[in-house]
């Protein structure tokens, strides 16, 4: 089946459909987005601010925790991300 056989088989109101569709799918999925998080797309730490530290450890998250504790580093997250294959924590 050639393009011009579907072209000329269907009107270009049924052609139009599927595309316009599909921008007010993305659209209303934007839209969601922005309503969620103030933003269309998920802003990383390279947007937001701040710094992304990673640090290698073997030890537990508690124990890493623990010894960053020590410091004044403000606001800080741990977060659970441990690679099994690197074995390393990222500190947010």
């Amino acid at each position: 089946m050639e393009l011009e056989d579907i072209v000329s088989k269907y009107p270009p109101k049924q052609i139009m459909l599927i595309p316009i569709v599909i921008i007010v799918l993305a659209l209303i999925s934007l839209g969601v987005t922005y309503l969620n998080t103030g933003s269309p797309v998920k802003l990383g730490v390279e947007f937001t601010g701040g710094t992304l530290v990673t640090v290698p450890a073997t030890e537990s998250e508690d124990a890493v925790a623990a010894e960053y504790a020590k410091y004044p580093l403000g606001k800080t997250t741990l977060c659970a991300v441990q690679m099994r294959v690197t074995g390393r924590l990222i500190l947010l």
